[in-house]
């Protein structure tokens, strides 16, 4: 995202969040990123690809797709070439996220937990489609 970035993993297919990058700089993003790549010898990357309602472009998808291109070149050389960069749909992923999030923590804060649990819908829906 623009300001925050969610982080999830799974092993086998239960994907879990696991944090959220408060940075807009996408360079310290991928920094980030790409520790938590090294550090869990992740096998693919699934970046959210925000669109239009219709599936159309918006004006956030050309700029996380500039992202993704730096992104990928880091991972090339960080991770070595069989850890793709892949895109995936994001489309109402904040809206589950604040749905599951409130029901998880009713009485707490949902400030930082939301891009987590938004990144963590998004490799389901990845897994559930692949």
């Amino acid at each position: 995202g623009l300001s925050r970035t969610g982080i999830a993993f799974t092993l086998g297919y239960s994907p879990e969040p696991v944090d959220t990058i408060d940075q807009t700089n996408s360079t310290l993003v991928i920094d980030e990123i790409i520790q938590y790549a090294s550090s869990m010898k992740v096998s693919a990357i699934v970046l959210g690809l925000p669109v239009h309602k219709n599936g159309t472009d918006a004006a956030q998808t050309n700029v996380t797709r500039l992202f993704a291109n730096d992104l990928a070149c880091s991972v090339l050389a960080n991770c070595g070439p069989n850890v793709p960069v892949l895109y995936w749909d994001e489309r109402y992923t904040s809206k589950e996220a604040a749905a599951r999030s409130r029901t998880k923590h009713q009485n707490g804060n949902l400030c930082g937990t939301l891009d987590a649990e938004a990144a963590c819908i998004i490799l389901e829906s990845f897994y559930k489609d692949n």
